[in-house]
C-alpha cells in the first residue's frame, strides 16, 4: 500500500476533523441563537436589542462577564451626607450618626426597645429615582467580640407607604475580614445585595423618598457601634435581565459558547 507523505493528511482524518470543526461551529450557532430566543422570551428584550449582546459569529462578543456601574455612591470622607437615625427603627431603640474618620458611625442601643423585634436603621430623606439599581454594595464593620447582627435589609420607601425591600444575611457573607477600628478588633462585611427587579419594586424604586438601611439583630442585648462606609447603588450592564436566575443563565451559556 502507498504511504501518505509526511504532512499530509489522510483523507478520512481530515474529513473528520473538518467535520467536528463544523459541528463545533453548529453547536455555538445554534447555543447562541437558543440563548437570544430564551431572553426574547425572559426579558422581552427585542431582537435588535440582543444583536450587539449575542452574535453567533463573533464568539468574543459574549465571552465577557457582566460588569457594574455606579449609580450612587456615599464615601462620608468628610460628613454624613444627609444619613441620619432612622424613624422605622424598633421602638424605643436610642441611637445617633456620626462621620469618623471617613465612615459613618452608626451607635445604637438595643437594650431599651419594647417592641419584640430589633432592628436599627439609618435613613436618606430625599426624594430620588433609583429605579435603574439592580443591586446595592456596602461596607460594614462590627466589633468582632459583640454579638453580630443577622441580616442588613436595604429599602426604597415612597410617600405612598409603598417601600420595596431586600436583604442579605450575615451568616452567608463570606467577603469579610478583620480590620481595626481605634484599636479594636471590627469585622468588616463587603456586602452585596441583588434588588428585586420586579415591575412593583421598580416603580417604588422610582419614587424613592426615603432610603433606608436596617440592621437586624436577634435580640436586645447590643449597645455600642457599627460604621457604614462606600454605600452604593450599581447597574450591571446587562440590567434589562429582569433576575439573578437570568443573569446566572446567561453567564452559564457565555462558557459554553467559548469552550
Amino acid at each position: 500500500m502507498r504511504k501518505q507523505k509526511s504532512g499530509r493528511d489522510n483523507p478520512i482524518t481530515k474529513n473528520n476533523r473538518e467535520g467536528k470543526m463544523i459541528n463545533k461551529k453548529f453547536i455555538k450557532k445554534s447555543l447562541a441563537v437558543m440563548l437570544s430566543t430564551a431572553m426574547i422570551f425572559t426579558t422581552g428584550m427585542p431582537i435588535t436589542a440582543l444583536q450587539n449582546t449575542v452574535k453567533a459569529d463573533t464568539v468574543s462578543d459574549v465571552t465577557a462577564a457582566p460588569k457594574c456601574e455606579e449609580l450612587t455612591k456615599w464615601t462620608f470622607d468628610s460628613d454624613t451626607e444627609s444619613w441620619a437615625k432612622s424613624g422605622w427603627s424598633s421602638t424605643g431603640l436610642t441611637g445617633s450618626v456620626a462621620n469618623e474618620d471617613g465612615k459613618l458611625k452608626f451607635t445604637a442601643d438595643y437594650t431599651t426597645i419594647t417592641a419584640t423585634w430589633y432592628q436599627g436603621d439609618i435613613q436618606l430623606y430625599k426624594s430620588a429615582d433609583y429605579s435603574e439599581a439592580t443591586n446595592a454594595s456596602m461596607e460594614l464593620y462590627c466589633k468582632t467580640s459583640d454579638h453580630q447582627p443577622t441580616k442588613v435589609d436595604i429599602i426604597f420607601a415612597n410617600s405612598g407607604g409603598n417601600n420595596a425591600k431586600d436583604s442579605v444575611s450575615l451568616a452567608n457573607v463570606t467577603d469579610k475580614e478583620t480590620v481595626q477600628i481605634n484599636g479594636e478588633d471590627y469585622t468588616k462585611y463587603n456586602l452585596s445585595i441583588p434588588l428585586n427587579m420586579s415591575e412593583t419594586n421598580v416603580g417604588y424604586r422610582q419614587a424613592t423618598t426615603n432610603l433606608i438601611i436596617q440592621v437586624v439583630r436577634g435580640d436586645a442585648t447590643f449597645s455600642g457601634d457599627v460604621y457604614f462606609d462606600n454605600i452604593t447603588l450599581n447597574k450591571d450592564t446587562y440590567s434589562l435581565i429582569h433576575n439573578s436566575t437570568h443573569a446566572r443563565h446567561f453567564c452559564e451559556l457565555q462558557m459554553i459558547l467559548v469552550q
